[in-house]
């Protein structure tokens, strides 16, 4: 029920004093998605204004699901941050979906290898961070256009840092020295779901260059 209190106006004999209380108007069955209260009708008796009041209920209709959006999601391609794509090309044209992570993503890379943009400036467009743009530059030279699509959520525990991962932070490393672990952290979140403290980033490049060094000898 939807509660309000008003103030309803009394006469005491005379119509020049009025005297007001106020009280609980308790309007049903207004509770769900009520969107206002309109005076149908008012009438005096026995000196009491006598207030017929009226609701109008509003029912939000639930969007419609998305076929594309729920095919995307389906095989991991859903862009999370489809707002967060500032391109003008996906802005203007509808056969560029910012809601398709691998189109957005390939279209950030061509961007910089065959346009010129600089790296920076295209990973802000596209909505990624410079790590995630070296990653998307890896996987398609490693993988052609499949290595784009996400890989499947990995369990949160998993926290070793395999060779494989070390391999793929030191290839973003020489592509970017001046990458910090921080951003190498995240970058490795992203490709292999799973959480990494920069600091054992650090240690592990460390480690890899050491054992490296000391094999050269």
């Amino acid at each position: 029920m939807v509660v309000r209190t008003i103030t309803p106006i009394a006469w005491g004999g005379d119509d020049s004093h009025l005297s007001r209380s106020p009280f609980n108007l308790v309007i049903g069955p207004c509770n769900v998605g009520a969107i206002g209260v309109s005076l149908l009708s008012t009438g005096r008796y026995g000196g009491i204004i006598h207030l017929t009041l009226g609701c109008e209920v509003g029912v939000t209709s639930k969007r419609k699901p998305d076929p594309k959006e729920q095919a995307l999601a389906q095989t991991r391609t859903l862009n999370p941050r489809p707002e967060a794509v500032r391109d003008e090309q996906f802005g203007s044209s509808e056969f560029f979906d910012a809601r398709d992570v691998v189109q957005v993503k390939y279209e950030m890379v061509r961007r910089v290898r065959v346009d010129g943009t600089p790296v920076t400036a295209a990973a802000a467009a596209f909505g990624f961070s410079r790590p995630s743009y070296y990653e998307a530059a890896a996987a398609v030279d490693r993988d052609g256009l499949g290595g784009l699509v996400p890989a499947k959520p990995g369990p949160r525990h998993a926290h070793k840092l395999t060779d494989e991962v070390v391999a793929y932070v030191q290839q973003l490393r020489e592509q970017d020295p001046t990458l910090g672990s921080a951003q190498l952290a995240a970058a490795i979140a992203e490709q292999f779901a799973i959480r990494v403290h920069p600091r054992s980033v650090e240690r592990a490049l460390t480690r890899a260059r050491n054992s490296k060094s000391g094999g050269e000898q």
